[in-house]
């Protein structure tokens, strides 16, 4: 588009001559902290390049009580992931150009929010309460989500909580779980390849009651 300058120095078009001005554009900075419960949620603004040992997933569906968790290889800009790192992550903030056109965005479970937003009951979100972290059920109103931040709608779910981590070998999905009970598990190993009677601290390598075989990291 043509533009000239008035004689006060503003800056209009020649399609009906109307003024604007410019401003200089500042670039959105989202931090990918991940803390000692090795998940956290975030939406950006821009197509973000997450630093290494943090991976992206997303989340839209349950399966025999399982909230399903998908690998996202290449996460894309006003998308609500949930991150990972087994190590935890403690860098530098992400900066890129935004382009949200609106304050929240859905993407299966997930709502991803730009400010402060109160979460809607029975939704869930990601905290640590007595040193575990969970999607913990807002029960009433009064609970809000930080910029940059997500929370989880699951209908279905009649749970307080989902937590703890499975991966699937086969599908390479991570899945957060909702308690389930021992009778579900005919085998249980440690790291490295021990059998245990009983769930422990770290990485356990169980077997379930339909043979399926899962790595479940307990906390």
């Amino acid at each position: 588009i043509a533009c000239q300058t008035n004689e006060n120095g503003s800056l209009y078009t020649e399609a009906g001559n109307a003024d604007f001005t410019l401003e200089e554009a500042a670039q959105a900075s989202v931090d990918v902290n991940v803390t000692a419960g090795k998940c956290a949620t975030r939406i950006f603004p821009f197509a973000p390049t997450l630093p290494s040992g943090v991976a992206a997933y997303s989340c839209s569906a349950e399966v025999g009580g399982l909230l399903t968790l998908v690998p996202v290889e290449e996460p894309a800009a006003n998308v609500p992931y949930i991150l990972y790192s087994e190590a935890g992550y403690n860098g530098d903030a992400l900066t890129g150009w935004g382009t949200a056109a609106a304050d929240s965005y859905v993407e299966g479970w997930l709502t991803g929010v730009y400010t402060r937003t109160e979460v809607p009951e029975n939704s869930y979100v990601l905290q640590t309460q007595n040193s575990k972290q969970a999607f913990y059920k807002v029960s009433q109103a009064g609970a809000y989500s930080s910029a940059y931040r997500a929370y989880l709608t699951v209908s279905s779910a009649g749970v307080k909580a989902f937590y703890g981590f499975t991966f699937d070998d086969i599908e390479t999905a991570i899945e957060a779980a909702r308690e389930a009970g021992e009778s579900t598990v005919t085998l249980r190993y440690n790291a490295a390849g021990q059998k245990m009677n009983s769930a422990r601290k770290g990485l356990n390598i169980v077997k379930m009651a339909d043979g399926s075989v899962r790595k479940v990291l307990v906390k």
